[in-house]
């Protein structure tokens, strides 16, 4: 007797679910692979259109950035220019006007001298040379003097090294104290 031993299990009908499932399946596996191909396509697409637009943004970033330092040096240079002249506003607002003082002295020149130099310190010391060509001259001069410092406007006036010269001119050196009013 020979008995066989039949190792391969008889398959079953398979149910309606497993069947259809079978069908479905690849059909849903080829159309998700579709999908896919599709959306990276897509996005495959959309990232090179923005590196396009990035290096073109980056190019833009990259041209500004130059012409911003450039415009520093400008800038620094507006500053450096706007500091100094702050500083040179405040050094002319401290600094005194001697225009009146020249004035008094110029006025001085009625009585027919020259006054051939003169110099003026921030504290109103004035000091200038004088050539008057006759005495009569001097006389009117000295008179003109003495009448300023009445009115207080010269004061501690000296004067000092006359000369008289070969042509009868006489030439010497004041010195004198100006009003501190007169220097705004």
């Amino acid at each position: 007797m020979n008995k066989s031993v039949n190792l391969v299990i008889k398959s079953k009908a398979d149910s309606l679910l497993i069947h259809k499932l079978k069908i479905i399946l690849p059909i849903l596996s080829i159309l998700g692979i579709i999908i896919f191909i599709i959306v990276f396509l897509t996005t495959l697409f959309y990232l090179n259109k923005n590196i396009a637009e990035y290096e073109l943004l980056k190019k833009e970033i990259s041209d500004q950035e130059g012409k911003i330092s450039t415009q520093k040096n400008l800038e620094g240079i507006y500053d450096i220019v706007a500091l100094k002249t702050s500083v040179l506003e405040k050094i002319l607002s401290q600094k005194k006007s001697f225009n009146q003082i020249i004035n008094l002295v110029v006025g001085l020149q009625e009585s027919q001298v020259a006054i051939t130099s003169q110099k003026i310190d921030t504290k109103g010391q004035t000091d200038f040379s004088v050539i008057a060509s006759s005495s009569a001259q001097l006389d009117d001069f000295i008179n003109l003097i003495l009448s300023r410092e009445q009115k207080k406007e010269f004061s501690n006036i000296e004067a000092i090294g006359f000369l008289k010269n070969k042509k009868g001119s006489y030439s010497f050196n004041i010195n004198l104290k100006s009003d501190p009013s007169l220097l705004k």
